[in-house]
């Protein structure tokens, strides 16, 4: 199968095309550190066989913080917990990006201990009013996003992952529907992406050339005012213009977050066709995600030519050995996921995440802490 076959992604090397799609767990420590249940956790899908875990949104800024254990790299203290995780997945022949991320709008004071900042102050979650970066501001965000890509290269990890989707800070920045500055960093297309690239440029400076950056793109936002597929398509360019080693295509925002959290009666593979558009205008390997638990559709995928790699979400939480059984031909014995979102539920209310077919997903440690 295609899928079990290798695949580089810059210098990085993959013994397979299956990934590990971030998802929010709520298994860190209240401070942002590495808990034994999170490092178990992931090293349970390492051994279930996947190519690349991509290690969930890991806030870069306390202000960026979205959940009382958010995974966080915003200080040095954190890499020796890091590091020992990127050891325990390593055991297994996996390599292991972190995803860097801040959240923007979407958290609150009570979180992260301080009003919440945005590109435009034009709109309320959580019940709480954002506030508008100042450019200074804006600058030093730069600054710590790269800080934290030179603390996940020192901690052992084999890439970045940017979160730039889904009504984050970055994606806040790209999407007309959030970003309504008349400064610099506001109004047309080449203003709005400033922000993404000047990021990206920064991570350069402090990783190398080398060093694998990921971007996780809302290619389409699915509301009115947002970003379309051509806009998508545009930013997934000028990502690669910069070196960005692969584009992970998602699709919608908090406002549309039917989009990148679907139930059990959304389509299989309904994100495939904007990760098809990205790679049609880029020559970087593209993920796909989107509802892709059945192994033949996931191949089919790849032989069609619609994306390089799949990530799985909630299948991987369903069963962590999905791609040791596609190996061993035992598609019948894999346990699907039902899309019941009680795994989005739970995080969602700031509960540590499990699941309702799977009993031992949050106690794969010998402990079972």
């Amino acid at each position: 199968m295609l899928l079990l076959q290798p695949i580089k992604i810059g210098k990085m090397e993959l013994k397979n095309r299956i990934v590990m799609a971030p998802m929010s767990t709520n298994y860190a420590a209240e401070d942002g550190s590495v808990t034994e249940k999170l490092k178990h956790y992931l090293v349970k899908r390492a051994k279930g066989g996947v190519g690349l875990i991509i290690v969930e949104s890991s806030y870069i800024d306390l202000v960026g913080k979205a959940s009382t254990c958010n995974l966080g790299i915003h200080s040095d203290t954190l890499i020796s917990g890091l590091s020992n995780l990127v050891d325990a997945v390593h055991n297994y022949d996996v390599k292991i990006a972190v995803q860097l991320w801040h959240a923007g709008r979407r958290t609150k004071a009570a979180i992260c201990g301080s009003q919440s900042v945005t590109p435009s102050s034009i709109s309320n979650i959580n019940g709480n009013v954002s506030r508008e970066l100042t450019i200074e501001e804006i600058e030093n965000i730069v600054r710590l996003f790269g800080g934290a890509a030179k603390r996940a290269k020192n901690a052992g990890f084999d890439a970045i992952e940017l979160h730039m989707a889904h009504g984050y800070l970055i994606n806040q920045f790209l999407s007309p529907y959030f970003n309504r500055r008349t400064d610099k960093y506001g109004g047309n297309f080449q203003k709005r992406i400033r922000f993404a690239i000047e990021v990206v440029e920064r991570i350069r400076i402090e990783v190398g050339d080398e060093f694998p950056i990921l971007c996780r793109l809302s290619a389409e936002e699915s509301i009115k005012g947002g970003l379309t597929i051509q806009e998508g398509k545009d930013i997934a360019k000028v990502l690669q213009s910069l070196g960005v080693s692969a584009i992970d295509v998602s699709g919608g925002i908090s406002s549309s977050s039917y989009i990148s959290t679907p139930s059990m009666d959304t389509p299989e593979g309904y994100l495939v066709h904007l990760a098809q558009a990205v790679k049609e205008v880029v020559t970087v390997p593209v993920i796909a995600v989107g509802r892709i638990h059945n192994p033949l559709f996931a191949e089919s995928i790849l032989k069609k030519g619609k994306a390089d790699l799949i990530a799985l979400g909630r299948a991987l939480l369903a069963d962590p050995e999905w791609p040791i059984k596609v190996k061993k031909n035992l598609f019948a014995n894999i346990r699907m996921c039902l899309y019941c979102n009680y795994c989005y539920e739970r995080n969602h209310v700031q509960l540590d995440i499990a699941c309702d077919i799977n009993s031992q997903l949050g106690k794969e440690s010998p402990n079972n802490d």
